[in-house]
């Protein structure tokens, strides 16, 4: 029988890839990544900052399961690439505090991380920091735009409809003007156009006409490009988890992925790992690569009894 943490690491991963994927087409699933994996992964980093850190030992069990060179070339290339896309996904979602609009979620996120990658191996981790927080910056600028020059489309505001419901970040930042009111079926057609109103004062404009109310439920008529960065990011997050688990882990390492035994130091050390095996690969401190192997060597020895 399996034990409680194995059981609840695997159901962590089913949470999270859920909303990983749900993330490429819909804004509930951003705000739950948000609010479910980046608090999780803020409060491992503190319980890890209590303890003394040692760069072999926080190193060894990501490195245990890539010791295969393909293996660790497949991460080099496609961990950098899940954590800018998940920075692009975070980027959707407003800021949790409203009255600090500059603390986005990627920017908490490469805070979280950048801690754990400093205290791990402050030259190292240094870099990855900064790189990090690059990716953070990037992925905001990138939807900022594409909020601002998102093209016009249209929807239908309908009284008490439940059924189609437009998720609030989608058009916030838009304003827009009634073309038809139709007051047989309790509806409205508005053309949104590039605005930095948001949508609660979009709604206040539109009451008195006909039976509008304020919050009342709305769905999209017109494709605009609003989200299109994130349905490409999703794209490559897709291929890059394809990678690593087929050919990365099925073809070359012969392993499972670390992650189906601990999740959230999977999430934390990959990329630090990645950025180690690039520095290993420059010539960077001999002695503590060898330091290493060995420790893997010994993991695989204790796996293979």
């Amino acid at each position: 029988m399996a034990e409680p943490l194995v059981l609840l690491n695997y159901a962590f991963v089913a949470v999270v890839f859920s909303l990983l994927l749900g993330s490429i087409i819909s804004q509930r699933a951003r705000v739950g990544l948000c609010w479910v994996a980046i608090p999780g992964l803020i409060a491992c980093v503190g319980t890890k900052l209590l303890r003394t850190y040692d760069t072999v030992d926080e190193l060894t069990f990501y490195a245990s399961y890539h010791s295969h060179p393909m293996n660790q070339l497949v991460h080099i290339v496609c961990v950098p690439l899940l954590l800018f896309t998940v920075f692009i996904f975070a980027a959707y979602v407003p800021p949790p505090i409203k009255a600090a609009p500059q603390l986005t979620w990627p920017l908490l996120g490469a805070c979280a991380w950048s801690l754990h990658h400093v205290r791990a191996a402050p030259l190292v981790g240094s870099i990855v920091s900064c790189l990090t927080f690059a990716m953070a910056l990037a992925a905001t600028a990138i939807v900022e735009r594409e909020r601002r020059t998102s093209n016009r489309s249209f929807v239908e505001f309908h009284v008490g409809d439940r059924v189609h419901v437009l998720e609030p970040a989608k058009f916030a930042g838009n304003v827009g003007t009634v073309v038809k009111r139709d007051a047989t079926e309790g509806s409205v057609v508005v053309r949104l156009e590039g605005s930095n109103v948001s949508l609660e004062a979009l709604h206040s404009q539109l009451q008195g006409f006909g039976e509008f109310r304020a919050g009342d439920r709305v769905r999209t008529l017109g494709a605009g490009t609003y989200g299109f960065a994130a349905f490409y990011a999703g794209l490559v997050h897709v291929f890059c988890w394809y990678a690593q688990i087929h050919p990365g882990h099925g073809i070359y390492e012969g392993r499972k992925p670390a992650l189906l035994d601990s999740a959230l130091q999977s999430f934390l050390d990959a990329p630090l790992f990645v950025w180690y095996e690039v520095a290993f690969a420059c010539g960077y401190d001999p002695a503590l690569k060898q330091e290493l192997d060995a420790a893997v060597e010994a993991r695989h020895a204790a796996w293979d009894l």
